[in-house]
């Protein structure tokens, strides 16, 4: 870890001397008086010093004479200049101290273009002026990241295949970028799964729900393992849980692997694993290793990479910035990337189950009013980006991309409280879009709301997630929920799940939930894992009641479009719910289940259109209408029926991707007036759309069944490494500084494409 500046832990009242003096040459001689009387009274505040100081008049004179409402940073620049755009400052940190210095409420840090290092967690806290902008320079990239560039390369052999070596000081590695992104860890196997072959009862712990049951170890077919993984870092993906965590040893006769910690979720034969950080396999190129023991780091080049036209970054920085009891704060343009992830490796708790909770976000607001993010890009993380903590109230982010993150891209958390004076409070989630989420945390939703009211998640495209991508509420059953009142509407999610978890959603809502509205989305495309369950585009679990859902168009999913489990009251209105592959709308058969008043839907798909699910996790028991109990919970009226197979489904031309509505007559005579489908971020029109979709291929690895174990075939194996996301590298160096209707009604694809 990189050491802080000398100067970093000074108080804000020598800070505010050290900037008058260095900064304003001029008055230094005629201040000197001053400085021996503010550093006597350094536990005063810089009026309460400049009231007892005789040069009282002088000090007045230099601080009103150099008000200031904007500071400028740069990377060429350094920290004792005056922070004008002519002589910028260097870091961030000494802008943040600056902006402190001269109370600059409602004025603006300008960051030039160019690479952001950091010296360690900048913390601004609520001494800090209200309504202050952090913004990029007009044109320009400022970069902040939380990694520091390799040196000291050279040429050497690992396991028979050509690498570079460096001597690094780091007990502890998880990460590594080059210019274009993230960097894959070895791992084995390099394409496809392994399978658990058999778990023993003598190796689980205690446990209140069978599917949380605490395991130390499980067992491989040893013939799939041709090396000891001791020391590796181990994965496996079951239920809604990616468990990490290391091998402490293993025995080869029986392929038996010990786990440094308990699972957090129960293990059995068929979970998906694989192993990181593999020493003994000779690396794929662009794959990287490290040996903490002996502190090297190895690289093994991809094609025309040098190690002189090479700049590889280590991310050693989980936190980037901490805000606490300040107000007004903004960030627009501004790039971070480049963190590191951390678990613990001794501890022998499992961590906990869901949702990625416990994975560190890069920057952390609680107890603040007003926080904004425009126009900012977050990429290549190890944990999530932003998190809004407790007493954080009225936050907006819009407009903002987030490509390969290792977490979430926004969680929110508060507390299950009911004064609004307790609570967090007005969200704005808008036209942002979320490609790539939970690459390093696969159970990472894209974004998470854990108690927090009035809120809005509008217009964003979330795409190339393992697990659900909006996660609202954390409350299981009906007891009081603080989470309600939101605006769901108008994003487009596609492509997740892909195959790795189960019990998941494009929607996934828990607990009740008054005065929430679910409208206008669409979700396609959501695949749970193939030993698996619960593939489905709006999932309402837990007690979830009080919802509405209406105009959304759900299709291709593993399960169903809309699933209900253990739900109280909730209304279905004019949904089309297309081609999931078990049955369009599921409902769970259980004492608790509440009523679904549903009203002119449209389900495109085979008998049974709805169906009865003994459990979230039991699969499909039957259609509904042989269920004397779920059938009387169904309000019903004029559901459409379209059998796929007649090919006469309501879409435009389904067969080419095209889903617009066809409002035929049939639909006419119930009542449904259709929508037009206008899901996603506006930024993207079907044109840039495209165009991202083609520059971000993410990987799709091929997962060939291992012939160890008869177990069904994997889904491609999820990935640190992705392919260049459509921003530009980051910088490396920085440059110098440059000058500044008929009766079928067609309801057509507005800023979304299949």
């Amino acid at each position: 870890m990189k050491q802080r500046r000398k100067f970093a832990g000074l108080p804000p009242v020598v800070w505010g001397l050290f900037i008058a003096l260095t900064v304003f040459p001029a008055f230094a001689e005629e201040t000197a008086g001053v400085e021996s009387a503010l550093y006597a009274l350094q536990q005063e505040t810089i009026r309460e010093a400049v009231f007892h100081s005789q040069q009282q008049e002088t000090v007045e004179s230099i601080l009103y004479q150099n008000m200031r409402s904007d500071i400028y940073v740069a990377p060429w620049g350094d920290d004792a200049n005056d922070a004008t755009e002519e002589n910028p400052l260097r870091t961030l940190g000494a802008a943040i101290e600056a902006a402190r210095a001269y109370g600059m409420a409602g004025g603006t840090i300008w960051l030039r273009g160019g690479r952001y290092e950091l010296y360690g967690t900048v913390k601004i806290d609520g001494d800090f002026p209200q309504g202050v902008s952090i913004r990029a320079y007009p044109d320009e990239e400022p970069v902040i990241v939380g990694s520091d560039r390799i040196s000291g390369w050279r040429e050497t052999v690992l396991c028979g295949v050509d690498v570079w070596e460096a001597d690094v000081a780091y007990s502890e590695l998880n990460a590594l970028y080059s210019d274009s992104g993230a960097l894959q860890n070895a791992r084995y196997p390099k394409e496809g799964m392994l399978y658990v072959a058999a778990a023993s009862e003598l190796d689980g712990g205690f446990s209140s729900a069978d599917a949380l049951t605490n395991y130390s170890a499980f067992y491989l077919d040893a013939a799939s393992l041709p090396f000891n993984p001791t020391g590796c870092r181990v994965r496996m993906l079951h239920w809604w849980k990616d468990e990490c965590t290391t091998v402490a040893a293993y025995d080869a006769s029986l392929g038996r692997v010990q786990l440094t910690r308990r699972t957090s979720a129960t293990v059995a034969p068929g979970d998906l694993v694989y192993f990181e950080n593999v020493l003994a396999v000779p690396l794929q190129e662009g794959e990287w290793a490290f040996d903490a023991p002996a502190g090297k780091l190895y690289y093994r080049p991809r094609a025309g990479e040098t190690i002189e036209n090479t700049s590889l970054y280590a991310g050693v920085m989980t936190r980037l910035m901490e805000v606490s009891n300040v107000n007004g704060l903004s960030f627009e343009g501004i790039t971070f990337a480049q963190t590191g992830w951390n678990y613990t490796r001794a501890n022998s708790a499992p961590d906990f189950p869901q949702a990625a909770y416990e994975a560190e976000s890069m920057l952390v607001f609680s107890a603040c009013e007003g926080i904004s993010f425009f126009n900012c890009t977050f990429r290549d993380t190890g944990g999530g980006c932003i998190r809004f903590g407790n007493l954080v109230k009225s936050a907006i982010v819009s407009g903002c991309d987030f490509f390969n993150i290792g977490a979430q891209a926004v969680f929110i958390e508060g507390q299950n409280v009911r004064d609004d004076a307790l609570a967090n409070l007005e969200y704005t989630i808008t036209n942002n879009l979320i490609d790539g989420y939970g690459r390093v945390f696969l159970n990472a939703p894209a974004v998470l709301v854990i108690h927090a009211r009035h809120g809005e998640i509008s217009h964003n495209t979330i795409r190339n997630g393992y697990y659900t991508a909006l996660s609202i509420g954390w409350v299981w059953g009906d007891g009081y929920n603080a989470t309600d009142d939101w605006n769901i509407s108008y994003n487009l999610i596609e492509n997740i799940g892909q195959g790795m978890l189960s019990d998941l959603g494009g929607i996934y809502l828990l607990g009740v939930q008054n005065n929430t509205v679910i409208e206008r989305n669409v979700i396609h495309d959501v695949q749970h894992a193939s030993n698996g369950y619960g593939g489905r585009g709006i999932f309402l679990d837990e007690g979830a009641s009080g919802i509405t859902i209406s105009q959304n168009l759900c299709y291709d999913c593993s399960s169903q479009g809309y699933f209900q489990h253990h739900a109280g009251t909730n209304t279905l209105v004019e949904n089309v719910f297309a081609y999931c592959a078990e049955g369009q709308i599921g409902l769970s058969d259980n004492d608790d289940e509440g009523e679904v008043t549903m009203a002119r839907n449209v389900l495109v798909g085979e008998e049974p259109y709805i169906v009865v699910v003994g459990s979230a996790k039991e699969g499909v028991q039957g259609d509904y209408r042989t269920s004397q109990y779920t059938r009387s919970k169904v309000k019903q009226t004029d559901t459409l029926y379209y059998a796929a197979s007649d090919g006469n489904a309501p879409f435009l031309d389904p067969a080419s991707g095209n889903y617009s509505l066809v409002v035929d007559s049939q639909m006419q005579s119930a009542g449904f007036t259709g929508f037009a489908l206008e899901a996603g971020c506006t930024r993207l029109t079907v044109a840039q759309d495209a165009t991202v979709d083609a520059a971000t291929p993410l990987p799709q690895t091929a997962a060939p069944q291992p012939t160890a174990a008869p177990q069904p075939t994997a889904a491609p194996l999820p990935t640190q490494a992705p392919s260049e996301s459509p921003s530009t590298p980051l910088p490396t160096q920085t440059a110098a500084p440059q000058p500044t209707a008929t009766p079928e009604t067609v309801w057509e694809v507005d800023s979304w494409t299949v």
